[in-house]
């Protein structure tokens, strides 16, 4: 099997999903999961430019449009939407599809703080001070 695949949307979602994240963007590999979702990098079909996108479900009871401040997915989005940071994934684009919510971001194509830490086993004092100023920082202008 090569190295780099097409996926389409039937291969990520078994559920009959609105296909305007999927017309948009081709599916290439799978390379994240959180507590809300699943990431995968993707290639936008116009722009040729690489992107994650994450794909999450709504909880079965979702919140009331009155209360979205208060759901974790609407939160997320807000945050990305309201920050411009060089330490903080930048949002591209939002696609609510109903049950789901897809969150396009830029590709780390580095990866992930923790895609670094497994890789290098561990970090050395300078490293991890340069890590946490950064982080420091980030979560300095995030904070509402």
């Amino acid at each position: 099997m090569p190295r780099w695949f097409a996926l389409n949307y039937q291969d990520i979602l078994p559920t009959s999903a609105s296909t305007k994240v999927f017309a948009s963007y081709q599916f290439v590999k799978r390379i994240g999961e959180g507590g809300y979702g699943v990431v995968y990098s993707a290639k936008n079909v116009e722009t040729r430019q690489w992107r994650a996108v994450k794909i999450m479900e709504k909880p079965k009871d979702f919140i009331s449009p009155e209360d979205r401040e208060q759901d974790p997915i609407e939160r997320e989005a807000e945050i990305l939407r309201s920050v411009d940071h060089i330490n903080i994934v930048r949002l591209v684009d939002i696609f609510d599809e109903g049950t789901e919510m897809h969150i396009v971001m830029e590709l780390m194509v580095e990866g992930s703080l923790h895609d670094l830490i497994v890789r290098e086993k561990h970090l050395g004092h300078y490293d991890s001070k340069v890590v946490t100023q950064q982080i420091c920082h980030a979560l300095a202008v995030s904070a509402p």
